[in-house]
């Protein structure tokens, strides 16, 4: 199958679609092959398809790590108003303990993870 493709300017793949032999640079790929491509990470190498499987893997990872930073400080300022309600006294000692203790093990793994993306 044949994919027509364009290239960034470090030659990695940016776009990609299957073609029938048009005038654009176009290379011959098995489905499994054109399954694989990562845009962006992917280029074409003396007609080969070659992958930057390592930085693909490695941003991949950031995004992730990023989503859950983001998760665990939502979950921080949803419960943020226990805080004042343990000032109102309208919490008692051991809620607002198990509380603060859960929203201490949040703002910990929050500091591992940003200190991974660093």
């Amino acid at each position: 199958m044949k994919i027509t493709y364009t290239l960034d300017s470090n030659k990695n793949i940016i776009s990609f679609c299957t073609t029938n032999g048009l005038d654009f640079p176009n290379i011959d790929l098995t489905a499994e092959e054109i399954q694989s491509i990562r845009i962006g990470y992917s280029q074409i190498i003396n007609n080969k398809l070659i992958i930057n499987e390592d930085k693909y893997i490695e941003v991949i990872t950031k995004q992730h790590t990023q989503q859950e930073i983001n998760q665990l400080k939502s979950q921080l300022q949803s419960t943020d108003y226990l805080t004042m309600k343990y000032m109102e006294g309208q919490l008692s000692e051991e809620e607002w303990n198990a509380a603060k203790t859960q929203r201490q093990e949040w703002r910990d793994r929050i500091n591992e993870l940003e200190n991974q993306l660093k």
